[in-house]
């Protein structure tokens, strides 16, 4: 299945209304530590750099911030990390690799990096290896829900789905408002077979984030698999509404 997006599509007006006002934002936030940091420190371009990537569209200029902080400070962990992050993000998984390693290399008990590799490998459907990763996050950090949620989607690949939805559950008994293991969960017992319960999990996830398209949309793909064919007709219509762009759907998917 597609995986869903947690942000809904938003109009072109609105886009535009949140991206000015992240411009604001931005400049504020750069300006406000300035007054506090000294702006040769690697800790204040690791900020700077935060506060591009946010901005989603600025990923080359997040790039810069981290570097900037990388010569300053070579041993610091936490910009080898964000510019791991800022490099997947543009689908430049290898070189995110090789940051996220270097990450690693510099301090191996942060468990946020190795859920950021486990990532990476996720995307490039190296699921075996992926699963290293994730559990060593979660050695390091029990309560890591990000890595829970990225075990399951691992064993989703693998098609391990009673596996995927342990993770998944595991993830949701740490934060019963984690929406994307909700949808995760819903998808997995799609894949079970289990449609009611999957309607359950699709129905809490839209509880959490009505305007989430994949979610309607998986929903509908559901439904009609219970042949509840008008209530599957009004999810899809409210999918278009919200935007959905056409991607595969779970039926589809798992048709093939």
């Amino acid at each position: 299945m597609e995986r869903p997006k947690s942000i809904s599509s938003l109009s072109t007006f609105f886009e535009l209304m949140r991206l000015s006002y992240a411009v604001l934002i931005l400049l504020l936030a750069l300006i406000t530590p300035a007054l506090c940091l000294d702006q040769e420190t690697a800790e204040y371009w690791v900020h700077k750099g935060d506060l591009l990537f946010n901005l989603s569209n600025y990923y080359n200029e997040s790039i810069e911030a981290y570097d900037r902080a990388i010569e300053l400070n070579q041993s610091y962990a936490v910009a080898w990390s964000r510019k791991g992050n800022a490099l997947y993000s543009l689908g430049k998984y290898d070189e995110a690799i090789k940051a996220y390693d270097e990450a690693i290399r510099l301090d191996h008990n942060y468990a946020a990096i190795w859920n950021n590799k486990g990532n990476d490998l996720n995307d490039q459907g190296k699921y075996d290896v992926a699963i290293k990763y994730f559990d060593k996050a979660i050695r390091l950090d029990p309560n890591d829900v990000a890595a829970w949620n990225n075990k399951g989607v691992a064993f989703d690949g693998q098609g391990k789905y009673g596996e995927a939805i342990q993770s998944y559950n595991k993830a949701s008994s740490i934060d019963q408002t984690y929406r994307v293991s909700m949808t995760y969960l819903g998808s997995s017992h799609y894949n079970e077979g289990e449609y009611l319960a999957a309607i359950r999990y699709f129905d809490e996830a839209i509880k959490q984030d009505p305007k989430n398209e994949y979610v309607w949309y998986n929903k509908a793909d559901t439904l009609r698999m219970l042949h509840r064919n008008s209530e599957a007709e009004a999810a899809y219509a409210k999918a278009r509404e919200l935007g959905y762009n056409g991607a595969m759907t779970l039926m589809e998917m798992t048709s093939k």
